[in-house]
């Protein structure tokens, strides 16, 4: 990975701040902290914020070296920084069961290729299989129950309302229900698609490359120019469906167990 500095004894005083509010993040530069999710950190840690989550400050000095994110519901940890030392500061707080880090850490548990998309591109050629809509404010009962039966442990905090144009959720229905969901986020002139999640009952029918096309051409219409999205190793399904709308790797980001 480019940019990441070795130890040294200017990285050994790490200090700490929990940030309380989101107005401070407009006050922060924080982008240069990642290469691939550089553009969205400041959205990052609002999001994180609003779901009730915890987001620190790693500096090193008066310099901002580092941002910890933290789910204290799903107990997933994020990590961005450039530098040995921040990292392993990091990677010590909170009792998060999962970390995800650009920053290698040891042996991950899974490796996460991150996908690109440069916008616009022509629009997906094969039709829809499903209906795909946006959702609406009265569908966070069945999305709540569609992501509780997907992960072992889901934040509801995240389907509460966010700022218009920030996060765009699509959805599927099938036999009177809720089949799959999937969002986009929106920073600037670029987009993330992630979350994409289909019912166990529901899946091999079609329904997330639906869901992916339907994505894509919200985020080409809404002015997006560039998309990413990270998918693992082992989701052959997922990576055949980024690959097939022409995505491809830029970047890699790994997932670590906590001893």
């Amino acid at each position: 990975m480019s940019g990441i500095t070795a130890p040294s004894s200017a990285d050994a005083a790490v200090s700490l701040r929990s940030l309380g509010s989101a107005s401070e993040v407009d006050e922060l530069a924080v982008s240069d902290l990642s290469d691939e999710f550089g553009p969205f950190l400041s959205h990052f840690m609002r999001e994180t914020l609003r779901a009730a989550g915890d987001v620190r400050l790693a500096r090193v000095g008066p310099d901002l070296k580092g941002v910890y994110l933290y789910d204290p519901v799903e107990r997933v940890a994020s990590i961005f920084t450039r530098t040995a030392a921040v990292a392993e500061t990091l990677f010590a707080l909170r009792d998060h069961l999962s970390v995800f880090s650009e920053f290698p850490l040891g042996p991950p548990r899974e490796r996460y290729d991150v996908f690109s998309l440069s916008l616009p591109t022509p629009a997906p050629v094969p039709p829809f299989r499903h209906p795909v809509r946006a959702a609406r404010e009265g569908d966070r009962a069945s999305l709540l129950d569609l992501m509780s039966g997907v992960y072992e442990r889901f934040n509801a905090g995240w389907l509460d309302s966010t700022p218009a144009g920030s996060e765009k959720c699509f959805v599927v229905e099938a036999d009177g229900r809720m089949a799959g969901a999937a969002w986009v986020s929106r920073a600037g002139s670029h987009g993330r698609l992630h979350s994409l999640s289909v019912s166990p009952r529901f899946r091999g029918l079609g329904i997330g490359s639906d869901l992916w096309r339907a994505r894509v051409l919200w985020a080409g219409g809404a002015g997006i120019l560039r998309l990413i999205s990270e998918i693992p190793e082992a989701n052959a399904a997922s990576r055949a469906i980024a690959r097939r709308g022409g995505m491809r790797p830029t970047g890699l980001t790994f997932r670590y167990d906590r001893p």
